[in-house]
């Protein structure tokens, strides 16, 4: 009996550690916003370098070691999606749109933080049923219609489970400098 309780207990335990998510958060205003910092042998000058070289960011600009910009569209990569979630529990929105979004880094000696805002879906494809929950060809959704509860600052559950572990990749793949890693801030 208290082996079996033990495994309930740790299986809870273990499904709410796997819910939480350090990468995005909701600001008070109720945007949906990705944080993560990486560690970098690079200096200020040399990651800069490296973002605009890349030619996946437009209208780069720099306060002291603070980098702003925007991310072009882009399709939403889901390739690596299958790693944690079946193929075909890709959500409709992610498959159907592009992505645009502007973005912060915040520079010191070794490391760096990039904060995504305001993350755009775009749609890229003619939504043939006309449902109002997917975007029509170059219409424009922010990414808060698909992750927050109704009239609450939560995410939903199918955006925890299903659109998380594939935004987390594409901004990672964005983001991650050839001389980086993961860091605590």
């Amino acid at each position: 009996m208290k082996i079996s309780l033990l495994v309930i207990l740790l299986t809870i335990f273990f499904q709410t550690v796997q819910s939480q998510d350090s990468t995005f958060f909701i600001t008070d205003k109720k945007e949906v916003i990705w944080k993560k910092v990486y560690n970098t042998d690079y200096s200020y000058k040399m990651l800069l370098f490296e973002l605009k070289k890349s030619g996946l960011f437009q209208n780069i600009d720099t306060i002291n070691t603070t980098i702003l910009g925007e991310i072009k569209r882009t399709a939403i990569d889901y390739s690596n999606a299958k790693e944690t979630i079946w193929k075909s529990d890709i959500p409709l929105y992610v498959k159907m749109s592009d992505i645009s979004a502007t973005f912060e880094i915040n520079f010191k000696p070794n490391k760096y933080q990039v904060i995504i805002k305001n993350i755009k879906c775009i749609g890229k494809i003619d939504n043939p049923t006309d449902n109002f929950l997917f975007s029509k060809p170059n219409e424009i959704e922010s990414i808060n219609f698909y992750a927050l509860k109704q009239s609450k600052l939560e995410f939903n559950k199918p955006f925890i489970k299903l659109s998380i572990p594939i935004f987390n990749y594409h901004f990672d793949k964005l983001f991650s400098i050839s001389n980086s890693k993961q860091l605590e801030w």
